[in-house]
C-alpha cells in the first residue's frame, strides 16, 4: 500500500476509533442513566453535586479517549516522517491533533459559560454550567 493510502487509512482509524461501532458506547448509556439520576435528585444542592461528579467522570473518560488518539497519532507521525519531509507540507499529526483538542477544549468552555449564563445569575447557572 503506498504511503500517502496508509496515512488516509491510519487517519480513518483514528476517527474510527471514537465512535462506537453500533448504537452509544457503554460510557454514554452510563452518563445518560447518571444524567438522570442528577434530574431526579433534590434540592438544588444534590442536583449541582450530581451533576459536577458526572462532569468529572466525562472529562476523565474524554481525556483518555485523547490520549488513546495521540498515540495513535504518534505511532502515525513516526511512520509517516521519512515520506512527509519529501512530499506533504504541514504540521505533523500530532500537533494538529493537539491543536484541534485545545480549540474544542475552548469552544466548549465558552459553550458551557453561554448556557450557565441563561440563567441570569440565578440558582440554576451552576447547575446549567456543570450539566454542560
Amino acid at each position: 500500500m503506498p504511503t500517502v493510502a496508509r496515512l488516509a487509512f491510519a487517519f480513518c482509524l483514528v476517527v474510527a476509533a471514537t465512535v462506537p461501532a453500533s448504537g452509544k458506547s457503554r460510557q454514554l448509556q452510563i452518563i445518560d442513566r447518571s444524567e438522570q439520576r442528577c434530574q431526579d435528585a433534590s434540592p438544588n444542592t444534590a442536583v449541582l453535586t450530581c451533576y459536577l461528579a458526572l462532569a468529572a467522570r466525562s472529562q476523565a473518560a474524554m481525556k483518555l479517549a485523547f490520549e488513546q488518539s495521540l498515540r495513535t497519532a504518534e505511532a502515525i507521525d513516526r511512520q509517516a516522517t521519512a515520506y512527509a519531509r519529501d512530499h506533504v507540507s504541514g504540521s505533523p499529526f500530532v500537533e494538529q491533533l493537539r491543536a484541534s483538542q485545545a480549540s474544542w477544549l475552548e469552544y466548549s468552555a465558552s459553550q458551557c459559560a453561554l448556557e450557565g449564563a441563561s440563567s441570569f445569575g440565578g440558582s440554576g447557572t451552576d447547575i446549567l454550567q456543570a450539566k454542560c
